[in-house]
């Protein structure tokens, strides 16, 4: 039986589609599983009948800002996240070093002991970005980067680009305050 469908019903039913299998439990796929879900996504649209699989969407995949389909970073995204986060763990691990120094050196004076003050609160803050940087690179390793740990979803490409160790999405960071 073949179902005919307008052009927006077809791209709806292309959304709802590829919306539902970028739901499918991340632990058992690969990086790769992209393409196999847009693969699988498009031949259920082509078993519908001729309008549904046609359309300025078919196969756009990736080039969104977010992927639809739930896909991740690129390999080469990621490793050029992993550049730039490697980066700044060494940046920020030089100036923690530097801070826990100046920090821990009593000067007895209420000009050094403010000046121990404000080394101490860059040291906790530097100390935390560092953990963030790290925690990012343990996803990349995982395979988890690039998702939202509050929602699952993905992470805008320009987000990650301007915080490479964003853990949320915009949406669920604006909801966190």
């Amino acid at each position: 039986m073949q179902l005919t469908l307008t052009d927006q019903e077809a791209r709806t039913l292309r959304d709802v589609l590829r919306d539902a299998l970028s739901a499918l439990p991340r632990a058992s796929l690969s990086v790769c599983e992209h393409s196999r879900r847009e693969a699988l996504c498009e031949r259920l649209l082509a078993e519908l009948g001729p309008g549904a699989a046609a359309g300025p969407e078919a196969g756009a995949g990736c080039a969104e800002k977010v992927c639809r389909s739930g896909h991740g970073p690129s390999a080469a995204d990621l490793a050029t996240y992993r550049q730039r986060l490697t980066e700044a763990a060494a940046r920020l691990g030089g100036q923690v070093t530097a801070l826990e120094v100046e920090a821990r050196q009593p000067t007895g004076t209420a000009l050094g002991t403010a000046e121990e003050a404000t080394a101490l609160e860059l040291l906790h803050a530097e100390e935390g970005t560092l953990a963030e940087v790290t925690a990012a690179l343990d996803r990349i390793d995982r395979g988890a980067f690039g998702r939202c740990e509050a929602c699952g979803k993905p992470v805008s490409k320009a987000r990650l680009e301007a915080l490479p160790h964003a853990r949320y999405c915009i949406a669920c960071a604006r909801a966190a305050g």
